[in-house]
């Protein structure tokens, strides 16, 4: 009984710490890609209902297989700026609401699947921001 109160409270622990890693975030730094290219457009976004838009559809969203890796060039790349860490994520938003995140670690690189709810929340803020450019197709190699 001892053990497994001990192995349920670790667990609750571990998961409370990985869910609160996102939730440290202070604010996202947005850099615009323009083609095959990163531009030269940049935003600091700092206002919290912002911040969570990005840090809720990070959390949200669904692992992939490995093996899979998207070919086309990223809408812009984002860090999360927390106190001690930057977490950097590349983000794809097509047109017919596909939409992606791609961590940048290189010892934890995976690719995440956005569910619906993100992908309109992160368009609208784009809309706001005004970045009416979204992806015509995502392509996987």
């Amino acid at each position: 009984m001892v053990k497994k109160l001990t192995l349920l409270l670790t667990l609750l622990l571990l998961s409370a710490c990985a869910s609160n890693n996102l939730e440290n975030t202070t604010e996202v730094k947005v850099s615009f890609w323009k083609g095959e290219e990163p531009g030269s457009k940049k935003d600091i976004i700092q206002e919290e209902k912002d911040v969570d838009v990005f840090v809720s559809s990070t959390a949200d969203a669904e692992e992939l297989e490995p093996a899979r890796v998207i070919k086309t060039a990223p809408l812009l790349q984002y860090s999360l700026v927390q106190d001690e860490e930057v977490l950097d994520y590349h983000l794809w938003i097509s047109e017919n609401d596909e939409g992606y995140i791609q961590s940048l670690r290189p010892e934890e690189s995976r690719t995440y699947q956005l569910d619906t709810s993100s992908i309109e929340s992160l368009k609208n803020l784009l809309l706001e921001n005004d970045n009416e450019v979204l992806l015509d197709e995502i392509s996987f190699e």
